[in-house]
């Protein structure tokens, strides 16, 4: 969407208690101007797992495409969009990883191949929905 389509509709749609149409701008051209930085060449998903993690993370982190090898903070992800994310796996995807286990391989190849089985972080777990009531409470260790 055009620039001062957005303007437009931010100036009909929010009062001034919500802030000035300065400020508004201001951060629509902060989000247009933000630019990728990492070192790695983009890599698309080579598998379902993949895909499924860089639909989140284009979602959350406002970026198409995301790479695999992409790290998740050099993305723009801060402490907040990770809780969304860790949220959102177990919600979505039913995949279960710690914050620790997240920072320490935050690229959605390394945390896909754990989930693969592919290769193992510590003490990760996928959730399984128990048959007898499609609940997220059985939990299985992946090895």
């Amino acid at each position: 969407m055009p620039f001062v389509e957005i303007r437009n509709r931010f100036m009909k749609e929010l009062p001034n208690r919500y802030g000035s149409l300065r400020h508004i701008t201001e951060e629509i051209e902060k989000q247009q101007a933000r630019k990728i930085e990492t070192d790695k060449p983009y890599e698309g998903p080579r598998t379902e797992t993949e895909s499924k993690l860089a639909a989140l993370w284009s979602e959350l982190l406002n970026i198409k495409p995301v790479g695999v090898n992409w790290n998740f903070f050099d993305l723009g992800g801060t402490s907040l969009t990770l809780v969304q994310m860790l949220s959102r796996m177990i919600k979505e995807l039913r995949i279960q990883l710690s914050h620790d286990q997240f920072v320490k391989s935050p690229t959605i190849a390394d945390i896909a191949a754990h989930v693969d089985g592919r290769e193992g972080l510590d003490a990760g777990t996928k959730l399984e929905a128990d048959p007898r009531n499609e609940s997220l409470t059985k939990m299985k260790k992946i090895v």
